[in-house]
């Protein structure tokens, strides 16, 4: 969409808020015009704000009303010879006695932010409503400042400690709340005259009486470290927080030492193991906990004045009356190794946790030794295989469990007086009369390979593991060797499946079994002697191996097409132990097939595909099933036609057989009526008579549902039709509103024949939207690009007209030798214009949009910007049906510059719409 851009001298006159209308109404051909005299872009807040304009026509019999966000104000006529004597061409004193309205209102009612302001003429017979006028405006925020004097930091503790501060704001009509941790804290208002003297521009001393505040709170209930003190301002009348401020202080936390006098590093087993200390504080409010690994050890408290005469700056004797602390635990029911001994000082009013102190002790270990007399490396399988050996500890208080991989085993004690002289320094007779142990295993039972035989030692007063010792030994294997000759490891196979190969082991008694996917499907043993004569030596001759060889032929009719599991496993007879275990993937294919679609028609407005087509398969009584991504078509309606067709029986008869494919042919209409919009696989597969997939065929298609035409116009269109425009099918139009020159001035200029196309376009039915064609370089210009663009629809009363986005146009402009303002732009300054335009519209209540082609988004924009922006693309395929390749997400399209329409004479530009707007 290259625009004509033609740089002028433009002499602004005067642009003014004087509006010089025309309307057919009831009244004949109503012409007026009108004034607002006291409506800036900002209104201050105030109880009696002046409202004040008027009207003059030639149609006496008139009366005009005002509407602040459609609540009517009470206006008063009022006389005007000023304006009598200015304005002409708009009825006589007679007919306008008093063209001009008076009225105040009350903003400091209305919420900070935009407004409407609405004039409205009406018949004062018929009140039949002549004509409406409407202005934004925004109502400024108030001002105010704070501050906040007695919130030192740190925090001291103090059940009464007091805030004070001020807040002054240029409005009587507020409330001031303190709040600590967002609860609210009761304050009192304050007289402050100094304050007043001091603090100048945030009103008045009528609108701030008692500027000042004064509270207190209890800081022994906050717990110590950060806080946050805020101060919330509202409007009385409006409900609206005028401001709100905050500041973090800190409470101080309680200071304590301790000390620990009777925990050792490492700790003796005793029943009665005493615990004695003390804790000093800066509060008599505490409560001291003792615990072992968490759990609670009970404690009495003590007098301790060595300590209260020795330990200073941690609290006065009052409010450490007893220090100490004693009490006792039972380390024999803890076990050998690390534990932690913890004090922890607790806050009684608050519950808060005034210190934590930990101490890590170890309780000592048993001793302990052992030894394993018949446990070899490698075992040899027997039913009765014994296990011998013994271990000492320095405790009375134990026993033995012997495990053979988590399996326990029985044993038996046993006196070793050989063991007791030999062994010196782990309790001796007097904790180990039978030191000894004995037993028997099964390892014939065991798998070939690593085991684990293991003895675990256990404390029998509190179950703890004094120790536990393990070895690993091997169980005597099979030797064995194979080979899968057929089928292969991930090869195809069709449904007559050869399964050959052999196995080789020392095992006389042996017997080989296949398994397809754990089903046995044979146990053949057939004789190998080039096997034999191969492997004999090293797996045994013929004797062994008589039959060391597997071959059957399986019929696989009955299996699904696919991937399938073969194993082969060889079996000791003599204990049903498994020698031997493999296994292997095949794919099976039981059929070959083809599918062709000789034709196959869709276009972008069409509402359903029509195929012809035919497929071929070894498979007797296959058949054809059509999808729409996983759906069956036949559940949506469609019909599979077949259809004879000797010449593809000629071409492919002999390869897939004549018999399996008596009718070849099909034909299939597709409705997508009942398919959704947006990027569908349309998939073709044929089907063997076990409902299995032989072959499919698939293929991509767009649907597209609610698609809208449209087109865009300029001043350059000329004279245009719109009803005709309409009657051939068009349903929106984009508008040219204007656009800012390229050249150093960047002046803004109005499209010539904006208003009527808008108004004649409307009135023909079709959706209007305007564009503007932007020069802008920066965010600012941006933002003055799309205020002109609102404020001329506003001023003109076209804006109810727009339904659809207002469009920013961003290209290259028609400056020779590429130098307009914004050619040269970086991306980044260029994004920031179009950012500016876009997020005004936004801000005054109307949606943008984005005009461009698919290079300039992608190399002159940085669209992760304006990802909440509609984009109309344009990309002229100059075929509907040819869509873009651009990947992005785009709600129009421009697909060609060099369309025709009824009732525009020559090119137009043609567009697609896929959202209906």
């Amino acid at each position: 969409m290259k625009k004509k851009i033609v740089i002028t001298t433009i002499f602004i006159i005067a642009i003014c808020l004087i509006g010089l209308k025309t309307l057919d109404t009831q009244a004949d051909n109503f012409e007026y015009t009108y004034y607002i005299e006291n409506l800036p872009s900002s209104v201050e807040r105030t109880r009696n704000y002046k409202v004040r304009g008027w009207v003059m026509s030639e149609y006496e019999d008139k009366e005009v009303k005002i509407y602040i966000d459609d609540n009517e104000v009470t206006v008063e006529k009022e006389a005007r010879p000023d304006v009598i004597e200015a304005i002409k061409g708009y009825g006589t004193e007679e007919q306008n006695k008093e063209p001009g309205y008076l009225g105040y209102i009350d903003t400091t009612k209305l919420s900070i932010g935009m407004h409407t302001y609405k004039l409205e003429i009406l018949d004062s017979n018929t009140k039949q409503v002549l004509a409406t006028e409407t202005r934004a405006f925004e109502v400024a925020n108030y001002k105010y400042t704070s501050w906040i004097e007695r919130l030192s930091e740190p925090v001291e503790k103090s059940t009464s400690y007091k805030i004070r501060g001020w807040v002054m704001a240029n409005t009587a009509n507020k409330e001031v709340k303190a709040y600590v941790d967002n609860e609210e804290v009761e304050i009192e208002k304050e007289e402050r005259p100094d304050v007043i003297e001091a603090i100048k521009g945030y009103g008045t001393e009528e609108q701030n009486k008692e500027p000042g505040y004064v509270g207190y709170i209890d800081t022994t209930k906050l717990s110590a470290g950060k806080h946050e003190f805020k101060l919330v301002i509202t409007d009385t009348i409006t409900g609206e927080i005028i401001g709100e401020v905050t500041k973090e202080f800190e409470v101080e936390s309680y200071k304590y030492t301790y000390y620990m006098e009777k925990i050792n590093t490492v700790v003796e087993r005793s029943q009665n193991y005493k615990i004695r200390g003390w804790v000093m504080a800066n509060t008599a409010e505490k409560t001291v906990k003792v615990y072992v690994d968490d759990e609670e050890v009970e404690i009495e408290t003590e007098k301790r004045p060595d300590v209260i005469e020795a330990i200073k700056g941690y609290g006065t004797e009052e409010q450490n009356k007893e220090p100490g602390y004693v009490g006792y635990i039972d380390t024999t029911k803890l076990t050998a190794g690390n534990h932690v001994f913890k004090i922890v000082i607790t806050d009684n009013q608050s519950g808060e946790v005034i210190g934590e102190v930990s101490k890590t002790f170890e309780v000592e270990s048993y001793k302990y030794t052992y030894y394993m007399e018949k446990i070899n490396s490698i075992v040899s399988r027997d039913e009765n295989f014994l296990i011998r050996g013994w271990v000492m500890a320095d405790t009375p208080n134990k026993t033995i469990k012997a495990y053979v991989d988590d399996t326990e085993i029985q044993i038996t004690k046993e006196a070793r007086p050989d063991v007791i002289e030999a062994i010196k320094g782990y309790g001796g007779k007097d904790c180990n009369p039978e030191p000894g142990y004995t037993g028997y295993m099964d390892t014939s039972n065991l798998t070939t390979g690593k085991h684990k035989f293991r003895l675990v030692i256990i404390d029998t007063i509190n179950n703890e593991v004094i120790g536990e010792v393990s070895k690993t030994f091997e169980v005597e294997g099979y030797k064995y060797k194979s080979w899968l000759e057929t089928p292969k490891m991930d090869s195809t196979t069709n449904r007559n499946i050869t399964i050959k190969g052999w196995v080789m082991s020392p095992v006389a008694n042996k017997t080989t079994q296949i398994y397809i996917d754990d089903t046995l499907v044979g146990t053949a043993d057939k004789a190998r002697p080039d096997v034999v004569e191969a492997y004999g030596a090293e797996f045994g001759d013929e004797t062994l191996n008589p039959t060391p060889g597997y071959e059957i032929t399986y019929d696989a009719t009955e299996l699904k097409d696919g991937t399938h599991t073969l194993t082969i496993v060889t079996i000791n007879n003599n204990n049903q132990e498994v020698i031997k275990k493999e296994t292997s993937k095949f794919n099976l294919k039981k059929y070959a097939g083809q599918i062709y679609l000789e034709s196959f028609s869709n276009s972008m407005f069409t509402k359903e595909i029509i195929v012809r087509g035919w497929k071929m398969t070894e498979a007797p009584d296959s058949y054809v099933k059509v999808y729409i991504d996983t759906t069956d078509m036949e559940k949506l309606g469609a019909t599979i036609t077949p259809e004879e067709r000797a010449d593809v029986i000629a071409a492919h008869g002999e390869q897939y057989g004549v018999e399996n494919n008596k009718v070849p042919g099909f034909n299939i209409n597709v409705d997508l009526s009942q398919v959704g919009q947006g990027v569908h696989t349309l998939k073709f597969v044929i089907y063997s008579n076990k409902d299995e997939e032989i072959c499919n065929y698939t293929k991509q298609i767009m649907v597209y549902k609610g698609l809208t035409l449209g087109i865009d116009v300029s001043q350059y269109n000329g004279s245009i039709n719109w009803t005709n425009v309409k009657r051939d099918s068009i349903d929106f139009a984009f508008i040219r509103l204007g656009y800012r020159g390229y050249g150093t001035a960047g002046n803004l200029a109005l499209d010539s024949q904006y208003r009527t196309n808008i108004n004649n376009a409307k009135a023909a039915g079709i959706n209007v939207g305007v564009y503007f064609f932007s020069q802008a370089v920066n965010y600012t210009e941006g933002t003055k690009e799309a205020n002109y663009v609102i404020d001329n629809l506003m001023s003109q009363g076209l804006m109810p007209k727009v339904t659809l986005p207002i469009v920013i146009d961003t290209e290259a402009s028609t400056a020779p030798n590429g130098d307009g303002r914004a050619d040269g732009i970086s991306k980044a300054d260029r994004t920031a214009a179009i950012k500016g335009f876009t997020d005004r519209i936004k801000q005054r209540g109307y949606t943008p949009m984005i005009y461009a082609s698919p290079s300039w988004l992608t190399d002159n924009l940085d669209l992760s910007q304006l990802s909440d922006v509609k984009i109309w693309l344009a990309h002229w395929t100059h075929d509907i049906d040819e869509r873009s390749n651009y990947t992005g997400v785009y709600e129009a399209w421009q697909y060609t510059n060099k369309g025709s329409v009824s009732g525009i004479s020559g090119a137009v530009d043609r567009n697609v719409s896929f959202a209906m707007y």
